[in-house]
């Protein structure tokens, strides 16, 4: 079977095209998504071997938000299976980041922007004991009591007083990545104060 595109519209629309044919709606999660500066629907990813699928999106609150969803036989994502995985405040409406995938080892990387307008004012992008600035690792399987679980081998795994789920840090608004495919490298779209 080809490949069916889907389409990811800032304003919370998921569309689909099939066959060539008119786009069809996948998921719509315009009443829950904030529009505020450049916040909104993000990013997407599809499990590799699962029927699942990970959107990143800005909530009404304006906070970054990776929720998953199951898709159904159709292609189309339930909506009703809602199940929020991370939820980061955020203190301005700019830098979200946005992108979701999972890389060559299975799990499902997050970026996060520094989410704290001009220069990063709140310096957050250097502190591992915050999320925003980063590139996140995580397994979206549940743990105990937790949305996801952390794999063991994530740099900052054991260190004291920062988050685990850190695989990078030091960004302002890592809004795009993607994995080499010859060496399995990341590489980063991010974007530079003038």
């Amino acid at each position: 079977d080809d490949p069916v595109p889907y389409v990811v519209q800032r304003e919370g629309l998921v569309l689909r095209i099939r066959n060539g044919g008119p786009a069809e709606t996948a998921l719509d999660l315009r009443n829950e998504i904030s529009l505020k500066d450049v916040q909104g629907l993000l990013g997407l990813t599809f499990h590799p071997t699962a029927p699942l699928a990970y959107a990143d999106y800005n909530d009404l609150a304006g906070s970054v938000t990776v929720a998953e969803f199951a898709v159904r036989d159709d292609g189309t994502l339930d909506a009703a299976s809602k199940r929020v995985l991370l939820s980061i405040a955020q203190q301005f409406p700019n830098h979200n980041g946005g992108q979701v995938a999972f890389g060559p080892d299975g799990y499902l990387y997050v970026s996060v922007g520094d989410g704290s307008g001009g220069r990063d004012g709140l310096r957050t992008a250097q502190n591992l004991g915050d999320l925003h600035g980063k590139i996140l690792r995580i397994d979206p399987t549940p743990g105990d009591g937790t949305p996801y679980t952390v794999p063991a081998d994530n740099p900052f795994v054991g260190t004291a007083g920062a988050r685990p789920e850190i695989w990078a840090y030091g960004l302002r608004n890592p809004w795009r990545f993607s994995f080499d495919p010859a060496t399995g490298g990341l590489w980063i779209g991010d974007v530079r104060e003038h």
